[in-house]
This record gives structure tokens, C-alpha cells and sequence, in this order.
């Protein structure tokens, strides 16, 4: 854009001297009506002709500029799926882990090895306790999100609080709501780092059809948030995910905080209804 306001302004200099050298040095000395005719339209030519240039690389620079954006969206979609999939496996390999010391367990049991048994649920018990597997709602791949989410909150001294109600069923992909919750948990982080007992407050209910999202986060730099999050990529990629499910997303952007409300349809016209949770 830079290259083309100043190829213009270069343009604008250069018929500007075209002329004052033709009113200067030709007109007053060598006036001649079809001379100066063919002139005057040979110049209008050219300048017409500089603006379809100059137009056509506008358009140009915009589409390669467009084209630019869409290539870091996709790359970092394709990085945040990676980081999804491998908090996801995490927390699967947690569970598989527990699973098979509840086996042990249960086989010790049945051979009346009540010592051993006991120290494997020990095991188990301390793990738990030792918060490797913290459960804030029932879809292990959503957990994998928010416990993940909270680690990172913590190591910039971010409180973040959880009022998680999901349904059991719903319609969705599976790394879609996910991929939600990872974009603003993370957009409410990088608003609150530099910010002394910063809060993240996380809301999700549902009724028979809709999943409601509410975020709330303190905001260090309203215009700088305003500028990088509500045309960022993140939120971005939040508005392509809602849209898929006939929802709606805002964006509040106040002095001291940022706001985010999410609705999105989690299921078809023929699932069974289910308890409102609103």
C-alpha cells in the first residue's frame, strides 16, 4: 500500500512539472492551438490510463494481501489442531492410565491381595489429589482445553474460574467447541498478563438446543485489544465455527474488561430433548 501512495504522489509530481514546462517554456513561446489540443489530450490519456494502472495494482496488492491473511489463518488453524489433538491425547493417555490401575486393582481384589491393592489406589488417589487429572465437565476433550488453559493462566498469576454445564449429547464436531474455548482462553490470557490479579471467568450452560458461552476478562489495553482481538485471528476462527452452527458471537470491548458471548446450535431438529441447563 505504501509503494503505491508513493508511486502516485511520484505520478502527480511528474505531470505537475509536465506541465509547468509546457505553460512555461512551450505556450509562451511557441503557442500553437492543435499542438497544444493534442497535447492537453494526450495528457488526459495518460493520466486515465496511470489511474487504471494504479487501480489495477491496488487491487492486486489488497487480493495478495487477502490471500496472505488467509494463509496465517490456516496456519495457525493447523497449529491450534495440533495443540487441541495433543492436550486431548494428554488426557486421554491420563485416563488410560487410571483405567488400567482401576484393572489392577480390581484383579488384586479378586485374589485377595488387599496390600497391594491398596498401595494401587493410593497411587491413583495421589494422582488425583496431585490435581494430574482435574474434571470440570464431562467431555474429556473440552476438559483437556480448560485444564490446559488453567496451567498457562497460572504461570502469569491469572485466576481463572470454571462454571462448566455441557450436554450430554450434541451435534458437534469433535474439535470444534474445543478450538472455542482454546481461541478465547486464550485471547482473555494475553489481555490479562500484564495486569495484577487479573480474573478469567468462564460461563457455559445450555438449553434444549443452544450452547451459551459467556466470557469475562480483565483488559490491560482496551484500543490495542480492540485492534488485535476483535479482527484477529482468534476470534476470527470463533466466528467461522459459530456461523457453521447457525449461532451468534459479540465482542465487548470496555476500559476494563473484554467480554465474549457465544451461542451456537449443539443439536439437530431429532435429538431427544434433554433438561435445560439455562
Amino acid at each position: 500500500m505504501k509503494g503505491i501512495i508513493l508511486f502516485f504522489i511520484t505520478f502527480l509530481h511528474f505531470i505537475f512539472w509536465l506541465i509547468m514546462f509546457f505553460k512555461n517554456f512551450y505556450v509562451e513561446n511557441h503557442y500553437n492551438f492543435y499542438f497544444s489540443t493534442i497535447f492537453w489530450i494526450s495528457l488526459l490519456i495518460v493520466i486515465i490510463f496511470m489511474i487504471m494502472i494504479i487501480k489495477k495494482l491496488y487491487l492486486f496488492q489488497k487480493l495478495e494481501y487477502k490471500v496472505q491473511l488467509v494463509k496465517e489463518m490456516n496456519e495457525l488453524k493447523e497449529k491450534q489442531k495440533k495443540d487441541i489433538e495433543l492436550s486431548i491425547q494428554k488426557e486421554d493417555d491420563k485416563m488410560q492410565k487410571n483405567l488400567e490401575i482401576l484393572k489392577d486393582i480390581s484383579i488384586l481384589l479378586k485374589n485377595d491381595q488387599f496390600t497391594a491393592a491398596q498401595k494401587k489406589f493410593m497411587l491413583l488417589y495421589d494422582g488425583i489429589q496431585n490435581k494430574e487429572t482435574v474434571y470440570y465437565c464431562n467431555n474429556s476433550y473440552v476438559n483437556a482445553i480448560l485444564y490446559n488453559k488453567k496451567l498457562l493462566a497460572s504461570q502469569f498469576n491469572i485466576s481463572i474460574n470454571y462454571d462448566i454445564h455441557l450436554p450430554e449429547n450434541n451435534d458437534l464436531e469433535i474439535i470444534d467447541l474445543p478450538a472455542i474455548l482454546f481461541n478465547i482462553l486464550d485471547n482473555g490470557i494475553n489481555a490479562c498478563k500484564k495486569i495484577n490479579q487479573s480474573q478469567i471467568d468462564l460461563m457455559i450452560k445450555y438449553n434444549n438446543k443452544y450452547i451459551s458461552i459467556y466470557q469475562k476478562n480483565n483488559n490491560s489495553d482496551p484500543f490495542k485489544n480492540k485492534e488485535q482481538n476483535l479482527h484477529g485471528y482468534g476470534l476470527k476462527i470463533v466466528e467461522e465455527i459459530v456461523d457453521k452452527y447457525d449461532g451468534i458471537c459479540e465482542w465487548t470491548n470496555s476500559e476494563d474488561f473484554f467480554e465474549s458471548r457465544i451461542m451456537l446450535k449443539y443439536k439437530r431438529e431429532d435429538f431427544d430433548d434433554e433438561i435445560s441447563y439455562s
